[in-house]
């Protein structure tokens, strides 16, 4: 870990948060596979645990390789049974990325970061978004790791968000600059037309506006799950929802 990256947890602790809430959320899953899941539209517990087993999959090609695998999808991913599915993979993935270093290069969807520590830490914060989803379909939600949601808050600003995403079309609809704060952290964002600035810190930046919550809550709130416009504490709450919306078409 370094000063670029102060949220991070250690690469042993990005395993360990997958493997316990990859066992959480089979144990969920197994009290109904039929259950509407409340943070994915159409989807069922069974849909969202071949989702995810689909997704570690996918991220050990990726690794084995050096590049996207193709074909893809595979179709026992489509018709499998679910929680077979999700237990082999969960297991596979934490193999796969305890077998690396995480400074190995690899493939990865951002430019920015073309290591293996990039898929420790996507996958730890994709397993806890989804073990929620899990948790909240059977009526049965438990915490998110404190430290992993600030990371997670991280993640989402300065890679979904501040990615390179934004050049092909007109975004001005949704530009705005705000603070997002999380306990003792916070983050500068500027959306503009063609990009996302994210900065670390850089709290005396004049804004717009002021989002803030719990790690946790802001986390699911960034993600789709609860309102996001609920957690404006300060400003133009038109610039908040220009940003609100700039949020959506990332999630998007």
């Amino acid at each position: 870990m370094t000063d670029a990256r102060p949220t991070w947890l250690p690469f042993d602790r990005y395993l360990e948060l997958i493997e316990a809430d990859a066992h959480r959320l089979l144990d969920v899953a197994s009290r109904d596979l039929n259950a509407a899941v409340p943070g994915c539209p159409d989807w069922t517990v069974t849909d969202l645990c071949r989702h995810l087993a689909e997704v570690y999959a996918h991220k050990i090609a990726c690794m084995a390789a050096g590049a996207p695998p193709k074909p893809w999808p595979l179709p026992e991913f489509q018709i499998g049974e679910p929680l077979q599915l999700l237990a082999r993979e969960s297991t596979a993935i934490v193999e796969a990325l305890r077998s690396r270093d995480p400074a190995d290069s690899t493939w990865t969807w951002l430019p920015a970061d073309q290591t293996v520590g990039f898929w420790y830490r996507r996958m730890a914060q994709e397993t806890a978004v989804h073990r929620v989803d899990g948790e909240q379909a059977v009526g049965e939600q438990t915490a998110i790791d404190e430290a992993l949601a600030v990371d997670g808050v991280d993640e989402f600003l300065g890679c979904m968000l501040g990615g390179p995403w934004w050049t092909d079309g007109d975004y001005s609809a949704t530009n705005a600059t705000v603070r997002v704060e999380t306990g003792s952290h916070g983050w500068y964002v500027r959306c503009a037309s063609a990009a996302v600035e994210v900065r670390y810190g850089d709290a005396d930046a004049e804004v717009d506006a002021t989002i803030a919550g719990e790690p946790e809550q802001l986390l699911l709130a960034l993600w789709g799950r609860t309102p996001l416009l609920e957690l404006v504490v300060d400003g133009d709450p038109e610039a908040a929802g220009r940003f609100a919306g700039r949020v959506q078409l990332c999630g998007d």
